[in-house]
């Protein structure tokens, strides 16, 4: 893959397997410094060491891939690997399964050219998103996949009468679609911004990572608000994303922030308090605590949102660091340097107020009990109406759930009631 064709969006450096999997005796190729795929294939076991977390996923001829991350155990990947990304220096190791015999891993795959009545031509590969162009010459996103990638029907089903159906300024507008026998495309608007992930934290393929100002900082943290309000509430159902995190928030070319990849979302039923569902769904570093035992409500996105306002105030992703963000921000408190957790980038004057602000809404967020939670409504009434103010946090760190500080800490959470 071209750094040209990354830039446009143009994913044609996909990858296959060079040879079959039917070895009994499987190696591991090792991935540094990546972010691991989406674990909705996924299924994690904290009790697991890293060398049982290898021998589970060898003698397993399901399990595709493994990881081992210190605060979360192990976690292994018994479907498609999807969702990965190579960073230059954050990231975690993962280790993907090939067969012993293997020369070379992957090969690339070649491009495939088919004329469509929605568009004048379309490159088309084994890769989730592509870039397409209208008769009219207008650009769209194009999402390529085998009825396989969504899990079944029920799954497709879920992303095309979701999306058809939402209208927002901060979610990601479906143009179109199509299903052809075993092939499946959607069509949304192009995004010229790329990912807030790309955006705050960068890629080996790109040139530098922007550098975000506070004020833009904030519009961001809105905009993602609004839009998981609408989805909550104001769209005549109750829809929960099960995926927020930096990757699914796209930006327009004019910094909008837009909610992408409701190919998991779930209608939430009013008179019921939480789903239980058997499969977590979401990435690991932003499922809410609760969806480990299947219980899954709206408060499961305001955790995950709560982690990309800390992941968005710092620049840095949650799981750069082994204790994780909320543990970083509560010894912050603590030791009276809140300030410390802000991006070194955000160096022109920017209000420190507002960031404290911000902070405390995040921590109500991601308190571990979900009826504890603020709903999305209070959310986005707190970070637009700068004269109401968030209730008081939890002076015990026992309520912000898996953290390494002890838990019988008391928090000094006065330093954010500081303007």
């Amino acid at each position: 893959m071209n750094e040209k064709d990354w830039k446009k969006r143009i994913f044609a450096g996909g990858c296959i397997r060079n040879d079959p999997l039917n070895d009994t005796h499987p190696g591991f190729v090792t991935l540094t410094n990546v972010k691991l795929p989406d674990t909705i294939n996924a299924i994690s076991d904290e009790r697991k060491s890293k060398s049982e977390c290898a021998s589970w996923c060898q003698k397993n001829s399901s399990c595709m891939a493994y990881a081992y991350i210190g605060w979360q155990g192990c976690l292994a990947w018994f479907g498609d690997i999807i969702d990965m990304q190579k960073f230059l220096n954050a990231g975690d190791d993962l280790y993907i399964r090939v067969a012993s015999n293997s020369e070379s891993i992957y090969r690339k795959t070649h491009p495939i050219i088919l004329p469509l009545s929605i568009a004048a031509v379309l490159v088309l590969l084994a890769v989730v998103i592509i870039l397409g162009i209208l008769e009219n010459g207008e650009e769209i996103a194009v999402k390529r996949a085998p009825r396989i990638f969504f899990n079944g029907s029920e799954q497709l089903n879920n992303e095309l009468n979701l999306i058809a159906r939402l209208k927002h300024k901060h979610l990601v507008k479906l143009t179109g679609y199509c299903i052809q026998q075993q092939e499946i495309i959607l069509c949304f608007e192009f995004m010229h911004n790329h990912s807030l992930d790309q955006l705050l934290f960068g890629t080996e393929l790109m040139e530098e990572v922007l550098e975000l100002n506070w004020e833009q900082r904030s519009r961001l943290i809105q905009g993602i608000s609004s839009g998981l309000l609408y989805l909550h509430e104001d769209n005549g159902d109750t829809i929960i994303h099960r995926d927020v995190k930096p990757a699914n928030i796209l930006l327009d070319r004019n910094m909008v922030p837009k909610i992408s990849d409701f190919g998991i979302s779930r209608l939430f039923e009013e008179d019921r308090s939480f789903f239980t569902t058997d499969t977590c769904g979401g990435t690991r570093g932003y499922i809410a605590p609760e969806l480990q035992s299947g219980m899954l409500s709206p408060k499961s996105d305001v955790y995950s949102f709560g982690i990309v306002i800390l992941e968005i105030i710092s620049g840095t992703r949650n799981t750069s660091f082994t204790s994780g963000l909320v543990s970083l921000v509560l010894q912050h408190l603590n030791e009276g340097r809140i300030l410390d957790l802000k991006d070194a980038r955000l160096t022109e004057p920017c209000s420190d107020g507002e960031i404290k602000r911000s902070i405390h809404i995040a921590l109500l967020c991601l308190l571990e009990e979900p009826h504890r939670r603020p709903d999305m409504r209070q959310i986005n009434h707190w970070l637009t109406c700068q004269s109401t103010h968030p209730p008081t946090l939890p002076v015990q760190a026992s309520h912000w759930g898996n953290i390494v500080i002890d838990r019988s800490t008391v928090v000094d959470s006065s330093t954010l009631l500081q303007t």
